[in-house]
């Protein structure tokens, strides 16, 4: 069996479509997947979670920019191919009082924001013909990564092993509920994995 991990950004263009597209409306990401899988017959597909909301833009002096809900820039693409460039390239790093002060969301909390309905309905249009899984990866170092930039997220281990460990034991939490909402809306089976845990960037040792 054929399972590639896979994204929209590499099937985006068998729709004749581009990443700024995309971006824009998050619904042709979910497209992509459909016409990926239709075009190449993968034998099942992960599908992650992108939301459902078209997004606001504006372009200047031949610069495509995503806005922020109050309007502000907070995207930007050098060229309609290339993925978005924050405007704002400043990492803040959050604090493990703030890690560990997030609720954690629940199923029916996930379900009732919305943004697991697009993939309901891939789900539905796919009906059974694929093996398909929710990307719920983020029980370990992506999560942390994303919070506390690479460099501390890769040195907190010794600095800090009690903190990091009870912020894993949060982000698995709010993974587990992930994997329920994608179980709800009829999901194969779960995806995880974390690049950031592998021996790429974390020897053995």
């Amino acid at each position: 069996p054929i399972f590639p991990v896979v994204t929209f950004e590499p099937l985006i263009k068998v729709m004749g479509k581009t990443l700024a597209d995309a971006w824009i409306d998050p619904r042709l990401m979910y497209d992509a997947l459909y016409a990926g899988w239709e075009t190449f017959g993968f034998d099942g597909f992960e599908i992650p979670v992108w939301g459902y909301k078209k997004r606001d833009w504006v372009e200047e002096d031949g610069i495509l920019y995503l806005l922020n809900e109050d309007g502000s820039k907070k995207y930007y693409f050098t060229d309609p191919n290339q993925n978005p460039v924050k405007v704002d390239r400043t990492k803040r790093v959050m604090s493990y009082e703030e890690i560990l002060g997030r609720p954690i969301k629940t199923c029916d909390e996930l379900l009732a924001e919305g943004n697991f309905e697009q993939a309901r309905e891939l789900v539905s249009k796919i009906d059974g013909r694929a093996f398909l899984t929710g990307h719920s990866a983020d029980q370990t170092f992506n999560s942390l990564v994303g919070c506390r930039g690479a460099e501390n997220a890769l040195m907190d281990p010794f600095d800090e092993p009690e903190l990091v460990h009870r912020a894993f034991e949060h982000f698995t939490l709010q993974s587990i509920e992930k994997a329920k909402a994608f179980k709800e809306i009829g999901m194969d089976g779960i995806y995880i994995g974390d690049a950031w845990s592998s021996c790429s960037c974390i020897s053995p040792d």
